[in-house]
């Protein structure tokens, strides 16, 4: 939802010269315990709990994606957030904007403060693994947690999947041909569309989109087609 990716977006902003080591150390270390590892980095550099809250509530968040959020919950469509950032960046944003109360779930990595470590993130999956054939990391299957949160909610009439990762893939191929799929442009997801090898696995609608004005155009688009019956 938000414009930038909030992991790099928070190390940026508190201590830029920590980006280049994510970089050196991207590939040889799995993501979720890089993170862990540059947020003490950060707590030993000076930065506590406030900074960090400060800086992820800082992220660029377009009103018209807060416009469409409150679209969709005011037609009675629930809001599950499925992201492989953590519970601390996500809860922060969310309270920011006054969204909080929007979202029915959030699925992701937990996070907590610890007095003498700063920011802790844990992956969500740890044992046993999930074992998704796709290849999803370690941390997370989105696809799994997607299916598992329909068997334990109930099924949709309709499922909207916005994404913008190339983790999204793996749960839009979890999809029926009554759902959508909305893919960001110049992202991950989108882009690994482009090979007909992954395209000809989604069944569901494929709608791309760019900005947060765009989103709001197809949600409303879809809200009029079928208001009662369109989950995102």
């Amino acid at each position: 939802m938000a414009d930038d990716d909030t992991d790099r977006f928070v190390i940026n902003q508190l201590a830029p010269a920590l980006a280049d080591k994510v970089i050196e150390l991207h590939g040889t270390v799995q993501w979720t315990d890089l993170m862990n590892m540059m947020h003490l980095e950060l707590y030993k550099l000076g930065f506590r709990n406030d900074d960090i809250t400060k800086a992820v509530r800082n992220i660029a968040f377009s009103p018209s994606m807060i416009e469409t959020i409150h679209l969709a919950t005011s037609s009675n469509a629930e809001i599950i957030i499925l992201s492989d950032s953590n519970s601390v960046y996500i809860d922060e944003v969310l309270q920011e904007h006054n969204i909080r109360e929007n979202i029915t779930r959030v699925i992701t990595n937990p996070a907590w403060f610890d007095v003498n470590k700063g920011l802790h993130v844990q992956r969500l999956t740890t044992d046993p693994p999930h074992g998704c054939p796709i290849g999803c990391a370690v941390n997370i299957c989105k696809g799994k947690e997607l299916l598992d949160h329909i068997a334990s909610s109930g099924a949709y009439e309709r499922i909207v999947y916005i994404g913008d990762g190339r983790n999204d893939f793996c749960p839009a191929t979890k999809l029926s041909s009554n759902d959508v799929v909305l893919p960001r442009q110049n992202r991950g997801f989108a882009k690994l569309l482009t090979n007909p090898a992954y395209r000809d696995r989604i069944v569901a609608e494929v709608t791309l989109w760019d900005t947060a004005e765009d989103l709001l155009s197809v949600f409303k688009r879809l809200f009029a087609e079928r208001p009662s019956e369109v989950k995102p």
